[in-house]
């Protein structure tokens, strides 16, 4: 169950990253994409001894086929985790950075 009726990129990120640093969580995250590589993904999450790599979507909101590279390249790092979040997976993304 989402924690907000009518999710925005801002409001989706904005939980992921309070929560996240709730739970001891170091968060990056651009502001603005101008100057970031295309398709760089939303959010870098770090908690020893784990590294989250997640993009973050609304849908009907797609992957692009430049964040599809990014992700690609994240998945060949066996100690990298790397999701595409949307809000109905709010409990899961909540389980996974409850995790330790």
């Amino acid at each position: 169950m989402t924690r907000i009726e009518k999710w925005t990129h801002n409001s989706f990120q904005n939980e992921i990253v309070k929560f996240a640093r709730l739970n001891g969580w170091k968060c990056q995250y651009w502001w603005k994409s101008y100057h970031s590589p295309k398709g760089y993904l939303d959010l870098v999450l770090v908690r020893y001894p784990r590294h989250i790599k997640a993009e973050l979507k609304i849908p009907p909101d797609k992957v692009s086929p430049e964040q599809q590279e990014w992700i690609d390249v994240w998945k060949q790092f066996k100690d990298i985790e790397v999701y595409v979040w949307t809000p109905d997976q709010w409990d899961e993304i909540i389980r996974i950075l409850s995790r330790k």
